[in-house]
């Protein structure tokens, strides 16, 4: 009788995480192949196919044995092989290759063999297919917390392969004249992020920037709905670009960011952007050596009611949704949405002033701000605002 894998996956807005196990020892094991199923709204299979993985066994290339060992021939830079040749040698696996709102299924399979040149997945060992999942913050129905992320750090090694390759095909200094004294990955990270159609660009942001652009596209259809940002710095043309359709729809209580006497507001081009477009712009620009502030949420207002609250460490730039590793976190509580409304009227009031009165109005909002909300599938988890 065969030895079943007892498999389980995870997902979020970002990534499947697949953990596996066998009840004992399985003959000749080498690894494990990992399938996957792409499947729509109604749950019928829209495509399978066999991961692939990037490790292959030590000193080889492949299980082609005309292949001949690493050490002996030159690798090629982002090779990567279907894991019934080179199987997955542990009990859990990242899937990276997932898309935004995608629904999946899994199932793993062990590859045995005598040499890593006889390999045969064992089909009578496989795994059941995973329950279908759908990658997005909403882990249950009617959540009250969402969690995305991006892929800034995730990416770096294959995002640099690919910087090289650009840069050999359209040499940095030919691109961007502006940018000569920066090195070639620099430049063109820079014109990968800075360009809302590049699909480099959108699969950085990941679930992150699904997310964010949902939630304003949100605001524009819904006639009833308004939002309210307290932003430290905002240079994203795409996100910007969402703002500017809302109009007065959109209040944004905006920082100068980085400021210095060379440059007092960092996002002075952005602030004008918006308030050519009818935005509800309002200036929080510190001017205190030292001080920034650093603040980056949103509230999301149907009509007299605050309904949504958006934090996380997420600024709203280039860089924050594309290079940077993030995350921002929905929930969906009218009673804390309030809060960070209030927080965001007193900050509006205060001009751009510091101090006392503004940590004395905090300690007093923090000291109420305790919130117990029902979540399906965990019970009460309680909201401490700080």
């Amino acid at each position: 009788m065969s030895i079943k894998i007892q498999l389980k996956v995870f997902v979020n807005s970002d990534i499947a995480h697949l953990v596996w196990q066998i009840e004992k020892r399985i003959p000749h094991l080498l690894g494990f192949a990992v399938e996957k199923r792409t499947l729509n709204e109604h749950n019928k299979v829209t495509n399978e196919e066999c991961l692939k993985s990037w490790i292959g066994f030590p000193g080889r290339a492949s299980n082609d044995s005309k292949i001949p060992p690493r050490s002996s021939r030159q690798e090629k830079v982002g090779e990567h092989r279907p894991t019934t040749q080179w199987p997955i040698q542990e009990f859990q696996w990242n899937d990276h290759t997932c898309l935004y709102d995608e629904r999946v299924s899994y199932r793993v399979i062990p590859v045995i063999g005598t040499t890593p040149e006889d390999l045969k997945p064992n089909m009578a060992g496989a795994s059941d297919w995973s329950t279908p999942q759908i990658l997005n913050g909403r882990l249950t129905s009617g959540a009250c917390f969402e969690a995305y992320f991006n892929r800034g750090i995730v990416a770096s090694q294959w995002l640099n392969i690919l910087l090289h390759k650009m840069n050999a095909k359209h040499p940095a200094s030919a691109l961007d004249k502006s940018m000569t004294d920066s090195k070639p990955s620099t430049v063109h990270r820079y014109q990968l992020i800075a360009d809302p159609s590049d699909h480099t660009r959108k699969y950085l942001g990941g679930g992150l920037r699904h997310a964010m652009l949902d939630l304003l596209t949100q605001v524009h259809k819904s006639a009833g709905m308004m939002v309210y940002l307290c932003l430290y710095e905002l240079d994203d043309p795409e996100l910007i670009d969402y703002l500017q359709k809302l109009g007065k729809k959109a209040h944004v209580l905006l920082a100068n960011g980085t400021h210095t006497p060379e440059e007092p507001d960092e996002n002075a081009r952005s602030r004008q952007k918006l308030r050519s477009s009818g935005v509800n712009v309002y200036d929080r620009i510190i001017t205190a050596s030292g001080v920034l502030a650093h603040n980056k949420f949103v509230v999301f207002t149907e009509g007299d009611k605050a309904t949504m609250a958006w934090t996380g460490s997420t600024n709203w730039t280039k860089s924050g949704l594309c290079t940077q590793c993030n995350n921002g976190l929905l929930v969906r509580d009218e009673r804390l949405a309030s809060i960070y409304l209030a927080e965001w009227h007193h900050l509006k009031s205060l001009e751009g002033e510091t101090g006392k009165d503004l940590r004395k109005f905090n300690k007093a909002l923090s000291e109420k701000a305790s919130i117990t909300v029902q979540e399906p599938g965990s019970g009460p988890v309680t909201i401490q605002q700080w």
